[in-house]
């Protein structure tokens, strides 16, 4: 049975429709906005939006409208593979936002929801705030994991950050980025009043049409603007990141990281220890570029094609008759590149130096298809080979790759690295022959295959459905990447030599520039520029992960944006707190309350998830400045923000009236004549303060995950011995 959705929201008027789970309504988008303009109310369920289609009198359907055989067999062998039904496998939302010649903005989309939904399921397509919002200024609509886009109403983000002073491509960016951490698919078109879209999407291919008034539309599949999630990556560092894919476009990974070239590097299953070849019986030949390269052979190349490609190559290499026939290995050596390299076969030598030699190979693929070897057998593993022949072979390898350019008139050169036909270590070069620009997204796939089958291609394989197996392989690639991690020097137990250690040590720089963050880069820049991401790559090198900070801000997140709350009282009412987490602040005196020990503090944080507040503590366990709750004068105004070891925040409220702070100083036997600055100011005047302080070696501790606060200070204080210049 199909059930459907949708919602409709005018920006001008900020009416609002929605109908869902629809059985009979050939239109649901129809009622929805009949309810927006004529009401009575602005959403409708079930039965009772069909009756409000029939009675508005728009076209009444039978249930096996909305469905095909092939989508009807295609659901019954997925609940069939399953057991049960697949819910969410597949998304299919399709909608519009629309700015008029008046600058009024409205948004509207409808779905059937995703494949094998359970009855009753209302997701974010209906929804305002989560699968589309529209105001004065501003229109969202999404697509893709509803239920994850209802949950952190993605819709409702764009505009908040938007409001705070975000472009609309970057607040749309900030409000994807939640839901990517998940691992969900979102995708999302924006509009501003003047005109400005922005189209963001974490899903493999997102389909847009957009068009003006007067003119024709425009249709595209637009890749992914999210291609690495936060799962996926198993290893960076300032220099490099390499990541488990989801078999995305280069070009989206290059536009990611501001770069114009992408290094995929692909696992070759199924081979064992010792070499072996391993050859592909497909052909293949594209006289232009087809979206994509392999290192399939073509059908052999006709003698006199391969003279005039040989021709224009060396007419820009300068390469002549006689070559350079030495091959620095034995004569006896007879295999393949080793006897090109002699000379000793017939070739289309077009380039060499004093240690590699290129060639066309006759079996090409594409015009220009080009072997480079070097002069010296090294394994056809490439990146076994040692470092000084390693840059030497990819020095030369960039070398020939211009040269094809050049002569072939190419814009670009593929380069692959395989090495399964023949043991001597060899770089494949395809000139990418384009002449026209009308070739657009390659939306062929490759077949999925469990073992190398003897080629390679830099297409796409199948849409993988999940990501949980991503996640899983990307968690043991990560065990097997030795992480080295700064150390502390612990130069503070050698004072000579600590002056100069605080200045060179990685340690050190490292703690610099998280106290530059913490107390000398704007919030601004903090939160707009950066979406509250910062020296992750300096943390990742101390730490080794950057997991605890995660986890402490879906902890605020999923508390609703603040960290979890408890008195003193309730905290050791807890059946996790024993009698060893808590002392009376006056052993001899249980009447002047309890405190917390370091233990109950730890037991806490495991407790609440890794953060909490602590408040209304004991009084005469916080400093006598802290204002009273009430007039018992018991507990205190204040809160301490326990992370990692212990408090590392602590925040309080002032004695307003000087009575109060007469009455605190008498409680905790502190003598006023040493604060008459403090009190006298409260006699000519209450005054309203609040006082806060932070730990902040204890709180860098925490983000480096040490465990010795003796290393996180500059300058260290300990009892007897100088450490000032």
């Amino acid at each position: 049975m199909s059930k459907l959705e949708a919602g409709i929201v005018d920006g001008a008027s900020a009416g609002y429709g929605a109908v869902a789970c629809t059985e009979a309504t050939k239109n649901p988008v129809a009622v929805a906005n009949a309810l927006l303009e004529q009401g009575p109310h602005v959403m409708l369920v079930g039965r009772f939006a069909d009756e409000a289609n029939k009675n508005f009198g728009f076209e009444v359907v039978t249930n096996d409208h909305f469905t095909t055989p092939y989508r009807k067999a295609y659901w019954d062998q997925t609940a069939a593979a399953l057991g049960q039904r697949d819910s969410g496998s597949e998304m299919g939302t399709v909608g519009a936002i629309v700015l008029d010649e008046h600058g009024n903005l409205a948004a509207g989309a409808s779905t059937g929801g995703p494949t094998g939904k359970v009855d009753g399921r209302i997701g974010d397509t209906a929804v305002l705030g989560a699968g589309l919002s529209a105001d004065s200024k501003l229109a969202v609509l999404c697509s893709g994991a509803g239920d994850q886009i209802f949950k952190h109403l993605v819709a409702a983000n764009v505009a908040k950050y938007h409001v705070t002073g975000s472009s609309i491509r970057d607040a749309a960016r900030k409000a994807l980025q939640s839901i990517s951490a998940t691992g969900a698919s979102c995708a999302m078109a924006v509009i501003d009043a003047e005109g400005n879209a922005a189209i963001e999407s974490t899903a493999k291919l997102f389909s847009v049409s957009w068009a003006p008034a007067s003119g024709p539309s425009t249709t595209g599949l637009l890749p992914t603007s999210f291609p690495i999630l936060p799962t996926h990556t198993i290893h960076q560092c300032l220099r490099n990141r390499i990541t488990v894919d989801r078999a995305l476009w280069g070009g989206a990974l290059c536009s990611c990281h501001g770069r114009r070239r992408c290094l995929s590097i692909l696992p070759l299953h199924g081979l064992s220890k010792e070499w072996h070849p391993v050859t592909s019986k497909e052909k293949e030949f594209h006289e232009e570029y087809p979206g994509y390269i392999s290192s399939n052979d073509g059908p052999m190349m006709a003698a006199e094609k391969l003279d005039g490609i040989s021709s224009r190559i060396r007419a820009v290499s300068g390469l002549t008759a006689p070559f350079n026939n030495r091959f620095n290995g034995p004569d006896e050596d007879s295999k393949l590149f080793a006897r090109i390299i002699r000379g000793e076969l017939g070739q289309w030598r077009i380039w060499e130096d004093d240690h590699h030699v290129a060639f066309l190979t006759p079996f090409a693929n594409t015009p220009g298809f080009t072997v480079l070897v070097p002069r010296k057998h090294l394994p056809s593993d490439i990146f076994a080979i040692k470092g000084e022949e390693f840059s030497a072979l990819m020095e030369s390898a960039h070398s020939v790759g211009n040269l094809l350019r050049q002569a072939l008139g190419t814009s670009r050169c593929g380069m692959i690295f395989e090495g399964f036909e023949i043991d001597h270590a060899h770089v494949k070069l395809i000139p990418i022959h384009r002449h026209s620009e009308a070739t657009g997204t390659t939306v062929t796939v490759a077949p999925f295959n469990h073992h190398y089958q003897g080629s390679v291609t830099s297409l796409n394989g199948p849409l993988l459905k999940g990501t949980a197996s991503l996640t899983l392989d990307a968690a043991e690639l990560r065990k097997k990447i030795p992480v080295k991690t700064i150390t502390s020097p612990r130069s503070w137990a050698d004072p000579p030599r600590h002056l100069s250690a605080v200045l060179q040590e990685p340690w050190y720089k490292s703690l610099f520039t998280i106290q530059d963050a913490l107390f000398h880069d704007s919030i601004a820049f903090f939160q707009k520029q950066l979406g509250y991401k910062y020296r992750a790559a300096v943390i990742q090198a101390v730490a080794g992960t950057t997991a605890h900070l995660k986890s402490l801000l879906e902890l605020h997140r999923s508390s609703g944006g603040k960290f979890p709350r408890v008195t003193v009282d309730d905290a050791l009412k807890l059946v996790v707190m024993n009698s060893n987490d808590w002392r009376y602040v006056v052993e001899s005196d249980t009447s002047k309350g309890r405190t917390l020990t370091r233990d109950g503090e730890l037991k806490l944080i495991q407790h609440f998830g890794g953060a909490v507040w602590v408040t209304e503590m004991d009084h005469l366990s916080v400093p006598f400045y802290q204002a009273f709750i009430d007039d018992t004068q018991a507990k205190a105004r204040c809160g301490d923000l326990l992370l990692g070891n212990g408090e590392v925040l602590g925040a309080g409220e002032r004695h307003v009236e000087v009575k109060d702070m007469l009455a605190a100083l008498e409680q905790h036997q502190v003598p006023a004549q040493g604060y008459p600055w403090y009190t006298e100011i409260r006699e000519h005047k209450p005054l309203l303060t609040t006082g806060w302080g932070m730990g902040i070696e204890r709180f860098v501790a925490w983000v480096f995950q040490h465990n010795d606060i003796r290393n996180m200070t500059i300058i260290p204080r300990m009892k007897g011995i100088s450490f000032a210049p």
